[in-house]
């Protein structure tokens, strides 16, 4: 399903959709405290009714990664038990990246028939690990949405840029087995139109925020024979005159949350509407 269809930014619980953003965001401060620290603690405004119980690491792999990294965590809700969250950040080098690749196509082997998807967001996924939150205890990421998948009700998948690239990876997966909704924000196109139509099939809680003048979002792009998944809540960054005007400020989360947390009258925070692809 092309990007070119889109839906309008009161399609979506606003409150539900900024909760998640915030989500994302505590993956960057936990990795922005101590970028070596592969176990770093939750910061202290954490939400009280949500606790995390698995850290998420990335081992090298081309360009995004030349060290073993902490690039998420899961989380579990304290009041509701069976709900668990699968939260990804996004890194400072897929920028730069995304604008100067060449973009190939891989088999994404993990759903039977989902088609291909771009080869380094899925070597990418394929070197997730979960650990426990002391960093130890080692398992591939597979192993890991295997067990949350088996003993949760429903799964709730958020990320920002790569990290909204490898919730839809996750998504397709987590889909197969359990209920489950996708929060991205600024996410790259991820695969080819047999990918999106899977994707879209198995997914229809899927909420794709983007800023209309980030590049991210169209990349890496049709002509590379990618297409979006399913249709976008599209926000402006230029109708807010306090955020910056560069490629970087309109793909940073900082500008994401900002536009959540201060709706334009365009967008005013709406009832939930439930997405259907």
């Amino acid at each position: 399903m092309s990007s070119s269809i889109a839906r309008t930014a009161t399609d979506i619980n606003w409150t539900e959709t900024l909760f998640w953003a915030k989500m994302v965001n505590y993956a960057y401060e936990m990795y922005k405290s101590s970028p070596c620290n592969l176990a770093p603690l939750p910061p202290a405004d954490f939400p009280d009714d949500w606790e995390v119980e698995i850290l998420l690491i990335v081992h090298p792999v081309a360009v995004f990664f030349t060290e073993t990294k902490f690039i998420g965590y899961v989380a579990r809700s304290t009041s509701d038990p069976t709900h668990v969250a699968v939260i990804f950040r996004g890194t400072e080098t897929e920028l730069e990246w995304l604008l100067d690749a060449e973009f190939g196509l891989v088999e994404f082997t993990e759903v039977p028939h989902a088609g291909y998807t771009e080869k380094g967001f899925t070597e990418c996924y394929r070197t997730l690990y979960g650990t426990n939150t002391d960093g130890s205890n080692e398992t591939p990421f597979t192993e890991v949405l295997a067990q949350l998948t088996s003993s949760s009700a429903k799964i709730t998948i958020a990320g920002h840029s790569l990290g909204g690239a490898l919730a839809i990876l996750t998504g397709i997966c987590s889909a197969n087995v359990t209920q489950t909704e996708v929060y991205t924000y600024a996410a790259p196109m991820t695969g080819d139109p047999t990918f999106s139509s899977a994707y879209c099939q198995s997914i229809p809680d899927n909420y794709r925020v983007y800023n209309e003048p980030d590049i991210v979002p169209k990349l890496p792009g049709e002509w590379f024979g990618f297409v979006q998944v399913g249709p976008g809540i599209p926000l402006n960054s230029l109708d807010y005159p306090t955020i910056g005007h560069s490629l970087k400020d309109y793909h940073s989360i900082s500008t994401y949350l900002y536009m959540l947390e201060h709706p334009t009258s365009s967008n005013a925070p709406a009832p939930h509407v439930n997405q259907s692809n």
